[in-house]
């Protein structure tokens, strides 16, 4: 993420495609830095562990929101500079979710 500041986050996912998965969060700021406001953006990863094996791709945030009610955030993440190897379990996976082999 931030230079002094290296993090692991559990998230929940919502929903997801191939460009990108809606997240739940329970925060959004760690230390003095958030995720989304300040001139450094942080370099976020997502891995996902998966019986079929595991998706890890560089994200970037484009939205979020907080719902004061069950005080978690949701946000909306695209994938970026995903390998071959992450790409096809997540082709595979997607396939599995739509019903089909």
């Amino acid at each position: 993420m931030f230079a002094d500041a290296n993090e692991t986050v559990p998230v929940n996912i919502t929903d997801i495609s191939a460009d990108g998965v809606r997240l739940i969060l329970e925060r959004l700021q760690f230390g003095p830095y958030h995720l989304l406001i300040g001139e450094e953006l942080p370099r976020c990863e997502l891995t996902i562990q998966l019986p079929e094996g595991s998706i890890t791709s560089r994200v970037l945030f484009h939205w979020y929101k907080h719902h004061t009610e069950g005080h978690f955030f949701e946000a909306g993440v695209s994938f970026v500079d995903m390998t071959r190897e992450s790409r096809t379990v997540l082709s595979r996976i997607i396939r599995q979710l739509s019903g089909f082999p």
